[in-house]
């Protein structure tokens, strides 16, 4: 029984070369399916005990070119569609007295950010971004909490 979707957990833009063109080859020659943290970012997979479903969707290996340029192509076509790339969107200030965080978009990309909940470390505090909230390709997005909210 062959397998029919792999998950490659790797850094972008790593100093190993991973994955390995021949690694990509061979599932390729098989057919498999391929998410990959470094394209698409945080997968999860979730089972019933029958069925594996994922929350990003695979795609055969030989549509990605393997230059850099196609695959952040491909990254930027699929976040605009229905990706919301986890791994580009980054806390980059947080004001604890002014209770004032700054999030930024890192990506080329438009990242829509709907019922993502930003929640604190301490006192279990949940902010859920509304339907249709979206932060513009290196844009930033500042939440006001508090009192001064």
């Amino acid at each position: 029984m062959s397998p029919k979707c792999a998950v490659i957990s790797v850094g972008k833009d790593n100093d190993y070369g991973h994955p390995r063109p021949e690694a990509l080859a061979k599932l390729a020659n098989t057919g498999v399916q391929v998410c990959r943290t470094d394209l698409q970012g945080t997968t999860v997979a979730t089972s019933e005990g029958k069925t594996i479903t994922f929350n990003k969707k695979a795609s055969p290996i030989k549509e990605r070119a393997p230059d850099e340029s196609t695959q952040t192509e491909t990254v930027a076509s699929t976040a605009q569609v229905s990706f919301s790339p986890v791994d580009a969107v980054k806390i980059v200030s947080i004001d604890l007295e002014g209770e004032i965080t700054i999030i930024k978009n890192t990506s080329g990309a438009e990242v829509d950010i709907s019922a993502w909940k930003l929640v604190s470390e301490k006192g279990d505090q949940t902010f859920v971004f509304s339907a249709g909230t979206r932060i513009p390709a290196g844009g930033t997005l500042k939440v006001v909490s508090g009192p001064n909210a």
